[in-house]
């Protein structure tokens, strides 16, 4: 397992890469990070309350984001969150 870590003034992310290595750049573009604490609420500014993140089974984490095409985890959140229910 490789995590990926940086952070300065203007951007930062965090994320085990593993499985996903193909989609690195991309998710640290987009400001991806994985906070595990950030668990599964609909609260909070994760990909578990986001409308592009989809179940899928190929996937090597079981999600996949439909906006920025790399598979993400519930307990991620990127600069394009979007809440599930809304309306734009």
């Amino acid at each position: 397992m490789t995590l990926i870590e940086k952070f300065d003034r203007k951007k930062g992310y965090t994320f085990d890469n593993e499985k996903r290595e193909a989609y690195e750049d991309e998710m640290k573009e987009y400001g991806y990070v994985e906070v595990p604490t950030f668990g599964a609420s609909h609260e909070r500014y994760c990909c578990f309350s986001c409308r592009f993140m989809l179940l899928a089974r190929k996937s090597p984490t079981g999600y996949w984001c439909v906006k920025y095409d790399f598979p993400d985890k519930p307990h991620g959140c990127c600069d394009g969150w979007t809440l599930i229910n809304a309306d734009y």
